[in-house]
């Protein structure tokens, strides 16, 4: 499964930009691609044999059909861990997101797997509302790591 960043992780980034030359970056980059293609495969098949869809409907509906264009990384099998978590009572309440097409078919991928989809402003907002103490940690979490926020 997608594991939580740590502090240690955003060091590591962190060295990659200041320290890589720009082959080195690009190389790291496509070696990051892979693993989560990887991933991404091994999410989808879990999601298949958990039968939340089948092989030829995430073919024909999902596959490739969300992809970030600024990142060209497929957000649909994120959205399914989050699904996956939502189901199992995991504490999953929504899902935030930045692309476009996973935000334009929000309803209809909602209304199929249950999970709500919310871009970053409107999470927060969601948030403050539903729990002003833990949006006033994550506020600040957030302007501790602005660097990593795109």
């Amino acid at each position: 499964m997608i594991k939580e960043l740590t502090k240690e992780d955003f060091e590591y980034f962190d060295n990659v930009r200041d320290n890589y030359s720009e082959e080195e970056k690009e190389d790291w980059l496509e070696e990051y691609r892979i693993n989560i293609k990887k991933e991404n495969k091994n999410i989808i098949n879990s999601a298949i044999n958990l039968k939340l869809f089948t092989k030829e409907e995430y073919e024909k509906k999902y596959k490739n059909k969300y992809v970030d264009d600024k990142w060209g990384m497929d957000s649909f099998p994120q959205y399914i861990v989050g699904v996956i978590g939502f189901r199992n009572k995991k504490g999953v309440k929504l899902f935030v997101t930045t692309t476009k097409k996973l935000l334009d078919d929000r309803s209809e991928l909602e209304k199929r797997f249950g999970l709500k989809i919310y871009n970053p402003k409107e999470a927060l907002e969601f948030l403050k509302k539903r729990d002003p103490k833990t949006f006033k940690e994550m506020e600040k979490e957030m302007m501790d790591n602005r660097n990593y926020i795109g």
